[in-house]
């Protein structure tokens, strides 16, 4: 994927705090890759990372079960989790709130005291994404 056509694609249509997170998030992101229990050393994340059989690249396998929801809002973030339950529903899926977190960020730094639940089970907050 070209990400900066991406990006650049992205200016105007979601608010520039969101684009600030999403480029920052793809620019600073880093790897580790595990095979048969051994850790690699950690790599950038680049467009030319993948997983490639036959020329037929596979690497949205490695996402296909990771959402990050953004939204400057708290009732914004609940109503695309709701979207996401409808979703999830529709397609015969199962999230698992255990294997889920929250992390809210202000500028102010005051945290905030929303919690979101899923399934009556409140989502671990977490400070920073690693």
């Amino acid at each position: 994927m070209w990400r900066d056509g991406l990006f650049y694609k992205l200016i105007g249509k979601v608010a520039k705090p969101i684009w600030r997170i999403l480029y920052n998030y793809y620019n600073l992101s880093k790897i580790v890759v595990k095979y048969d229990g051994q850790l690699s050393e950690i790599l950038d994340c680049t467009e030319k990372i993948g997983a490639l059989l036959n020329g037929l690249n596979l690497s949205i396998i490695a996402y296909c079960d990771d959402i990050i929801i953004l939204s400057p809002f708290y009732g914004h973030t609940m109503r695309l989790l709701e979207d996401c339950f409808k979703f999830e529903k529709e397609w015969k899926m199962e999230f698992n709130p255990r294997k889920s977190a929250s992390l809210t960020m202000t500028k102010s730094g005051v945290n905030c005291q929303e919690k979101f639940v899923i399934y009556n089970v409140q989502l671990f907050n977490v400070d920073a994404v690693l």
